[in-house]
C-alpha cells in the first residue's frame, strides 16, 4: 500500500524545511499490525466492511508510520547541515532505521521518497553555498 505525508522539519542551524514524503509498505505480521491498529478490527465490524475502509486504514498510516517515520526523521536531521544534505544517502539511512522501529510493528516499508521543500529564501542561500 502507499502513503504520503507532508511536515515541516528543522536542519542543523535552526534551517526550516517543507518535507514531502511518499511511501510504500506492507504489513508483513499482521497479528502485530493489529495489535498496534487495535480499531481495525473493532469487534462490532464485520471483516469485509473493515478491510476496505479507507479511512481506517489511512488512520493506521498516520498512528502507525507516519508518525514514526516523522520522530526519526526529525531525529537524524537535527544536526544535519540542509546545504550539504545528500537525499540518497538520507533515504537510505532513513528507510532503515524507520524499518527497525517497525518490524515490532509488523509493518515494513519497501521503499521511500523524503523531498526537502526549503523556503525560496533558503533555496536561493543553498544554490549561493553550491557556486565555485
Amino acid at each position: 500500500m502507499v502513503g504520503e505525508s507532508y511536515f515541516k522539519t528543522t536542519f542543523a542551524n535552526n534551517v526550516k524545511a517543507q518535507i514531502d514524503l511518499d511511501y510504500e509498505y506492507e504489513i508483513v505480521e499482521a497479528v502485530k499490525f493489529l495489535s498496534e491498529a487495535k480499531y481495525l478490527a473493532k469487534t462490532d465490524s464485520d471483516g469485509a466492511q473493515v478491510s476496505s475502509n479507507s479511512t481506517r486504514f489511512e488512520s493506521a498510516e498516520n498512528s502507525i508510520i507516519d508518525k514514526r517515520i516523522k520522530d526519526i526523521a526529525r531525529n537524524l536531521l537535527g544536526n544535519m547541515d540542509i546545504v550539504q544534505f545528500d537525499q540518497s544517502e538520507f533515504e537510505t539511512r532513513l528507510l532503515d532505521a524507520v524499518n527497525e522501529n517497525l518490524a515490532t510493528r509488523g509493518v515494513q516499508l519497501n521503499f521511500l521518497s523524503f523531498v526537502p521543500e526549503p523556503s525560496e529564501q533558503t533555496a536561493q542561500a543553498i544554490d549561493v553555498a553550491h557556486r565555485p
